[in-house]
């Protein structure tokens, strides 16, 4: 029976950095390695992307799986992949040409279709905020495609899953809502939504000062203030709390995206925050216990002459001590993000 190849050139094809699909030409022939004629021969694709596909020196992630659209089949030879969308995986393609007369099919299951990894300069262009792209390092140390190896590769067949295997993936590790696929695909994309989903979490910071005043436990400290102000003698005062200056805003919604984590009796707010009003334990001038020793208050909230808090930065050692060694994503991550190069 006859037999028919086909010839793609390569077995690895990559999305540019446009981003744009790689063209991928393939050719059938017979026998004797010469192309059959055009008229002859129709060919079908498919492009599938399973989660993951095990590469030489890779280490296996757990990814999303993804199929593009149906391709339309096409007749010629040779032929170009008619791809509708940027997206990678395993092309199978299948030709069926007419040789002597007859039939005869022929399919081939090992084009792999991976992306390009932007450059550090592509990335200072295409996300010029510096805070931005400190947290893309911190994410993923800029690689939106990676086979599960060290380092940042310039290419790769999968794109960059979240070592934690939560299915986080790209630049800027895209987990929750679940990216789309032109998010997993498209480099710009992703780091487009990075920065969304960052001015989301970012904007809860513009009224923390205003949901934690309204807690139960800051009230409870204020009047415990008020309290010890009038056992003292003091005039009573109004305390309030500023908003957080925008840099503090900026750090906040840091904290925001890698996450608060569990609820933890006792936060102001169920959640350990990146802020929280600054305490103080103030020391009696006249008051002495029956030891003669001045007493002192409990922690009440550190105020100026009229009443104005302030904020204190909760540190990497006591979130973790907070949430009993159980602070989710990095405890230091805000840290670690200012760390990064921009």
């Amino acid at each position: 029976m006859a037999q028919v190849t086909i010839d793609a050139g390569d077995t690895r094809f990559h999305i540019s950095l446009a981003p744009a699909m790689p063209v991928v030409e393939l050719t059938a022939k017979g026998e004797d390695g010469r192309a059959l004629p055009g008229a002859s021969c129709t060919w079908t694709f498919v492009l599938d992307y399973p989660g993951f596909i095990t590469v030489p020196q890779g280490f296996r992630r757990n990814g999303r799986a993804y199929r593009h659209p149906p391709i339309a089949a096409v007749t010629g030879n040779p032929v170009r992949v008619p791809f509708a969308i940027v997206t990678g995986g395993r092309l199978t393609a299948t030709v069926t040409a007419s040789v002597g007369g007859r039939p005869v099919t022929a399919t081939r299951e090992d084009i792999l279709i991976g992306g390009t990894n932007p450059s550090g300069t592509d990335l200072a262009t295409a996300v010029p905020d510096k805070l931005m792209r400190q947290m893309i390092q911190q994410e993923s140390g800029g690689a939106q495609f990676n086979d599960g190896r060290a380092g940042l590769p310039a290419q790769a067949i999968n794109p960059n899953w979240s070592q934690d295997n939560l299915r986080g993936v790209g630049l800027g590790q895209l987990t929750n809502p679940p990216p789309t696929a032109d998010e997993v695909w498209n480099w710009r994309s992703n780091a487009a939504s990075l920065q969304r989903r960052y001015r989301d979490k970012r904007r809860s910071g513009a009224t923390l000062h205003t949901r934690i005043t309204a807690s139960a436990r800051f009230q409870a400290e204020v009047a415990a203030l008020a309290e010890w102000r009038r056992a003292e003698g003091l005039p009573p005062i109004r305390v309030s709390l500023p908003a957080l200056t925008e840099q503090q805003q900026d750090l906040e919604g840091l904290r925001a995206y890698n996450g608060f984590g569990r609820t933890v009796a006792g936060e102001y707010l169920d959640h350990i925050h990146e802020y929280e009003p600054a305490l103080t334990t103030l020391t009696s001038a006249t008051r002495r216990d029956p030891a003669g020793r001045a007493l002192t208050s409990p922690p009440v909230p550190a105020v100026d002459g009229n009443g104005a808090g302030s904020w204190t930065q909760i540190s990497g050692a006591e979130r973790n001590r907070r949430s009993g060694g159980q602070a989710p994503g990095d405890p230091d991550y805000v840290a670690h993000v200012l760390a990064r190069p921009g």
